[in-house]
């Protein structure tokens, strides 16, 4: 087996349903030597059965993960895999057609290679406010735009791929599993596991390669384009922050800082045009998440 694709779904059967037709629909139906991976935790919509649809398209295995979290399920696709390579990518995407070539192909080239990265463009399937508009350079990483080119160049800790879309050495990866303090986990929007696995990787000496051709478009839901989503996601960007262990501020310091920026963010965002107004809502849930971190750490059972 040359390669596995691995999706952890949690209660996204209509987007998955996307993402795997659009699998379905790859460049010679994908060749041989692939399989297919989804991982549902937990979920308790119709997920079975969209999977179910797919069996006679593509080399699909469905495996249920009762851990809750996106780090659990990552894991046990790694341990479930038959390929030399994993291929990660996620249940609300869509893949270019030649997108599974593309990797088989950098795999080929890149043969010390330990992990590889794709380009995520965001889909927007909703009318973008005209405050998200202005600040949409803003909102990359919210939406996990990824692009370093179109160059395969080699990528170091400052140019690490974003889950959607990105590969690794099977071998490698079973050495460094992601940990179960980072990730999604049910509807929390914390992130960086697989940034901090990558970053391990590269510590320890393993290189990685960007691979241009390998596209795939990240659906973004009208229910994300709103200033709630923008502070939630930033919200687990703080919580991240401190359970990687570089929380600077105390507790009376957040709260202090957090009450400036609550201030600043609703006089600017009746007066003032929404670049003015938009870095305190972002501070706030960075801060926010760190406050709320850190209660969490020293009240675990509360």
């Amino acid at each position: 087996m040359e390669l596995s694709v691995i999706i952890c779904t949690w209660n996204r059967a209509n987007l998955l349903q996307v993402t795997l037709q659009s699998l379905a629909d790859l460049k010679g139906g994908g060749g041989t030597g692939w399989e297919l991976i989804v991982i549902d935790n937990n979920s308790t919509d119709d997920t079975a059965q969209t999977c179910d649809r797919f069996a006679g398209q593509l080399p699909l295995r469905r495996i249920d993960e009762p851990r809750q979290g996106h780090s659990f399920s990552r894991n046990r696709g790694a341990a479930e895999a038959h390929g030399e390579f994993l291929v990660w990518t996620d249940d609300d995407v869509i893949v270019s057609s030649g997108w599974l070539d593309a990797w088989r192909e950098a795999f080929e080239r890149h043969r010390s290679a330990s992990f590889f990265g794709g380009p995520i463009e965001p889909d927007y399937q909703g009318v973008m406010p005209r405050w998200l508009e202005q600040n949409r350079d803003a909102c990359d990483r919210a939406f996990a735009k990824r692009d370093l080119g179109d160059q395969p160049i080699e990528l170091n800790a400052r140019t690490l791929p974003f889950g959607a879309n990105f590969a690794t050495r099977r071998s490698v990866q079973l050495e460094f599993p992601f940990r179960a303090e980072f990730g999604r986990i049910g509807s929390g929007v914390r992130g960086h596991d697989e940034i901090d696995v990558l970053g391990r990787m590269v510590v320890n000496g393993h290189s990685g390669f960007w691979v241009p051709a390998a596209r795939l478009r990240h659906m973004i839901p009208s229910s994300r384009l709103n200033t709630a989503y923008i502070y939630d996601y930033y919200h687990g960007q703080g919580q991240t922050w401190i359970a990687s262990g570089r929380g600077e501020l105390s507790a009376d310091e957040l709260a202090r800082h957090i009450r400036h920026h609550r201030l600043r963010y609703w006089l600017k965002r009746g007066l003032r045009a929404p670049r003015a107004w938009f870095p305190h809502l972002v501070q706030l849930g960075i801060l926010r998440g760190q406050l709320d971190e850190l209660n969490s750490a020293k009240n675990p059972h509360a």
